[in-house]
């Protein structure tokens, strides 16, 4: 983690992740991202933008290439909720 990194809880970034994404659908950590009508590029760049921003996680476009979860994200930004 950074310093100065926001800590939060996995329900609070499951939170976090829902308004980013403006879905009602009920999240969790092993929501098929794919499947879901708002994982789009533009959701992608909000996502690589919100864990710079909370976490100093940088990541690339080409990332999320093959990501199917919120797990697998966390795990490549190597966050600790």
């Amino acid at each position: 983690m950074v310093i100065g990194a926001t800590i939060m809880t996995e329900k609070e970034f499951l939170s976090e992740v829902q308004e980013l994404l403006q879905t009602d659908e009920v999240l969790s950590m092993d929501t098929h991202l794919p499947s879901l009508a708002d994982w789009d590029s533009l959701s992608i760049m909000a996502m690589m933008a919100f864990l710079e921003r909370n976490f100093g996680a940088k990541t690339t476009m080409a990332d999320y290439k093959n990501i199917k979860d919120l797990r697998e994200i966390v795990k490549m930004a190597n966050i600790t909720l």
